[in-house]
């Protein structure tokens, strides 16, 4: 996964959306890529696309259950159907976005 995240932050892209929670600050990019970073020590965390043909296309955090919801699209199918994941703090917090589940 290491690989894929180097050449996805190879290329600079604007920043589309960025949303705050939890003393995480989340920051997708047009390119698709989105970054969560830790609030009170200035750090990134990790990188919500869990996928290499993954392409994060929005992102909204619900207060409710403190969970970031990335709405994506994906090469394997002609980035035509949006998918939707969720992901507890707790799993960005430790750095593993991959532990979210589909909604």
């Amino acid at each position: 996964q290491s690989s894929f995240q180097l050449a996805f932050l190879k290329k600079r892209t604007r920043i589309v959306e960025i949303v705050a929670g939890q003393n995480l600050i989340f920051a997708l990019a047009h390119s698709g890529v989105c970054a969560a970073f830790c609030q009170e020590t200035n750090t990134r965390l990790c990188l919500m696309n869990t996928d290499p043909e993954e392409v994060i296309r929005s992102i909204f955090f619900n207060k409710k259950n403190c969970s970031l919801i990335t709405v994506s699209v994906y090469a394997r199918d002609s980035f035509s159907s949006l998918k939707c994941r969720t992901t507890s703090v707790q799993y960005i917090k430790r750095g593993q976005p991959q532990d979210g589940h589909s909604l």
